[in-house]
């Protein structure tokens, strides 16, 4: 997805932490230009959040009234949401006070900032008492909620997507959606529980997806989730399903088979990016 960005590193900005890429049309369709200002040496786009702006890019259909981007990190996705005329409003949800501030240089940057309401949050708990008034006045009443969650630690890493799906019913009307970042390799049958927790929500299957890509063991934070993964099916967990690097794709493998041809082989196992979509049938708790 190189050709989607354009950095800009000279840039003068206004917080000299930052630098700067642009969003094109290859990415995010008639949307762009979108200008992203992110911390120097971090990646500007991930490829999580590259098919999540894919997601939202080309579907603009299902984005209307009062939504939330839950764990919006640089804000890019906030930003191209707000772009969408049918949007009223945008709430940017995270806990790091540097994403917080990122979001809202970028909010700025490309002149939201009366659609976009940044807010510190754990999940759907803000830190600041008056920011929860707000929140807690949309339970019922959001119609849409996109998340791009981080794989969990100390388990078999599924668990921020199941509290966004619990989360989430409260704050989501009846018909409302939850566009949610799962990639392959977690298996379909987690992917479908989601939609099981306290019911009220339904799966409508997947609503974007790369092609078959390198699940990365050189970095360490995949290797960690990849280790997580091996350990939770040997506890008698439900299965992963990555692609086996032998056939680019091909069968599909275990995260035990492929830690085995990881070694024998140092290739690394494939995943795809994708965006799954579920919609709520009955208001939440």
């Amino acid at each position: 997805m190189s050709g989607n960005l354009e950095q800009q590193e000279g840039l003068s900005v206004s917080d000299p932490r930052f630098v700067e890429a642009i969003l094109r049309e290859d990415l995010i369709g008639s949307f762009a230009p979108v200008r992203i200002r992110h911390f120097a040496g971090s990646t500007p786009i991930t490829q999580a959040s590259a098919i999540t702006l894919r997601a939202v890019s080309r579907h603009p259909e299902l984005f209307h009234g009062v939504g939330v981007d839950w764990g919006c990190g640089t804000g890019c996705i906030a930003v191209l949401l707000a772009k969408n005329v049918a949007v009223e409003r945008i709430i940017a949800l995270d806990v790091s006070v540097d994403n917080v501030s990122a979001t809202r240089e970028n909010v700025a940057l490309n002149d939201a900032t009366g659609r976009v309401h940044v807010i510190q949050a754990d999940s759907f708990r803000p830190l600041d008492a008056a920011e929860g008034r707000v929140l807690r006045s949309l339970r019922g009443h959001l119609s849409f909620v996109v998340a791009n969650p981080p794989g969990s630690s100390g388990d078999d890493g599924f668990t921020y997507r199941r509290r966004v799906a619990t989360e989430a019913k409260a704050f989501l009307k009846p018909g409302g959606k939850l566009l949610l970042q799962i990639s392959v390799q977690y298996g379909e049958a987690r992917v479908r529980s989601l939609a099981s927790l306290g019911s009220g929500l339904r799966y409508d299957g997947v609503l974007a997806s790369s092609e078959w890509v390198p699940f990365d063991l050189s970095r360490t934070d995949l290797r960690q989730l990849f280790e997580q993964y091996v350990a939770e099916e040997r506890r008698g967990g439900p299965c992963y399903a990555f692609g086996d690097p032998r056939t680019w794709g091909g069968a599909t493998l275990t995260a035990v088979d492929a830690a085995r041809i990881h070694r024998d082989t140092g290739l690394d196992p494939l995943t795809k990016w994708q965006v799954h979509e579920y919609t709520v049938t009955r208001p939440g708790r």
